[in-house]
């Protein structure tokens, strides 16, 4: 969810791999720490007003409620979300950012 009182903008975004979105304002999100194949942990973040996002995966064939995005500035938040422990470890297989369609609709505006 947007992290302020602003109201919702009134349109609806169709994401597609690789598309280039900025953050409007502070929103949660889920961060998904890849620790082997199959494993995930999550956690929750905060990104930024001005974060730009990049679109990694998009279900098209299921109505998935989720956008799995990846931060422009990924190695800088890779240091500030993943602990050092976990980023060292052998199964580390980096990490991506989980939204749901409807916040990102609400907080971003597509670059493209």
């Amino acid at each position: 969810m947007c992290n302020d009182d602003v109201a919702p903008l009134d349109r609806r975004m169709d994401f597609q791999i690789g598309q280039h979105l900025v953050v409007l304002r502070a929103m949660d999100a889920r961060c998904m720490v890849r620790t082997g194949k199959m494993l995930s942990k999550e956690q929750p973040v905060t990104l930024p007003h001005g974060e730009v996002l990049i679109v990694k995966f998009v279900a098209q064939r299921v109505r998935s409620p989720f956008v799995w995005f990846r931060p422009h500035r990924y190695d800088a938040l890779e240091l500030e979300w993943v602990d050092a422990e976990t980023r060292g470890s052998a199964d580390y297989r980096g990490y991506a950012l989980m939204l749901e369609k409807t916040v990102v609709n609400e907080c971003c505006r597509s670059l493209s």
